[in-house]
């Protein structure tokens, strides 16, 4: 029996782990050095990205919050300012409420002061919140303004002209010793009889004629008497513009200050 062996000998090699794996060579005349990139640079690129967004989102809500945050504080301020003006106010309008004698016309808030009248004297005055709330209360000398239908007390040289009705306008003021008062009121008598009246008056008075003016036209009738010494003047005009319609009674007269 021949029991020789032909051809080449069998050859062995020894084989790890790895090599259980099959194995894919790559295409003929490819280099495996120029296969696809890392996937580490692709992970890289996309975190660079998505901090790239969180900045610019930051940044975006940041600004956001400083207008709001700027706008808040503003409003807290304006908040804060109108409490400490109200309150005040409240204290100011309380010290005026003691003085009975004293009457509360208007506070405003702009200016920080309250406007009120002297019940016996008409007097007018202003005062600061502060000035008040502190019950320094002085009037300012000689202004009186008069509601419609209030009494009017004129310099004793002066009558009224009775049943003369006080309108709105009417004033009396007192500077440096000398007194201005303007007198708007109606009547139900005719012009000519009113300004007869005060004619006379003024010649009693020994005041000079200083310019007489009249005109009428139809139902319309008005007459304007001028006169004055060295202390005292006077203008009077009476009008009459319809004839259903009450006579206008204007007086502006300007003198010393006398008593009443």
């Amino acid at each position: 029996m021949d029991l020789s062996v032909t051809g080449h000998p069998p050859s062995f090699r020894l084989m790890n782990d790895d090599d259980d794996a099959p194995r894919s060579d790559p295409p003929q005349g490819q280099d495996r050095t120029k296969s696809g990139g890392s996937p580490l640079v692709y992970y890289g690129i996309g975190c660079a990205a998505l901090a790239l967004l969180a900045a610019i989102g930051f940044v975006a809500a940041l600004q956001w919050g400083l207008k709001r945050g700027k706008s808040g504080l503003a409003h807290l301020e304006h908040t804060a300012a109108s409490l400490e003006t109200h309150a005040a106010r409240a204290a100011a309008e309380l010290a005026i409420s003691r003085h009975s004698d004293l009457e509360l016309l208007s506070a405003d808030d702009a200016t920080g002061a309250l406007t009120f009248r002297n019940r016996k004297t008409r007097e007018m005055g202003t005062i600061s919140y502060q000035d008040a709330a502190q019950d320094k209360f002085a009037v300012l000398p000689g202004t009186a303004v008069f509601k419609p239908g209030e009494k009017v007390t004129l310099p004793s040289w002066v009558p009224a002209f009775p049943g003369l009705e006080t309108r709105e306008g009417t004033f009396r003021t007192v500077t440096n010793g000398r007194e201005t008062v303007r007198l708007n009121a109606i009547s139900t008598q005719p012009v000519d009889a009113i300004a007869d009246f005060y004619t006379k008056h003024l010649e009693e008075v020994g005041l000079s004629p200083t310019g007489r003016q009249q005109q009428t036209a139809g139902a319309f009738a008005t007459r304007m008497l001028q006169a004055r010494d060295a202390q005292r003047s006077i203008t009077i005009s009476v009008t009459r513009k319809e004839k259903d319609e009450p006579t206008t009674v204007v007086l502006a007269i300007e003198s010393p200050v006398a008593k009443r």
